[in-house]
């Protein structure tokens, strides 16, 4: 790939219209490894720290998906608590 060419990831959806919901993801290893990528660093300290940054609304929503998470999700909310509050 020379340097001008783009990375994509491909993320199929199928959406209700009726409903406006996304009702399946399909996506691939790609994709998976760019999500968790953002793990890597502690969501709460990224929320934290980054206050006016013009993509914080996407990071904020992944926050407050961890943040709903039940327990059947997360091993523990130990767990949830080390993401959202390092």
């Amino acid at each position: 790939m020379n340097e001008e060419e783009e990375e994509k990831i491909v993320v199929k959806l199928t959406v209700s219209v009726s409903k406006d919901i996304v009702c399946y993801a399909e996506a691939g290893e790609d994709f998976v490894n760019l999500l968790l990528s953002f793990w890597t660093v502690p969501l709460g300290f990224i929320v934290k720290h980054m206050r006016d940054a013009s993509f914080k609304g996407c990071i904020d929503q992944l926050h407050k998906c961890v943040k709903d998470l039940d327990e059947q999700h997360l091993k523990s909310n130990y767990h949830r608590e080390i993401l959202l509050s390092p």
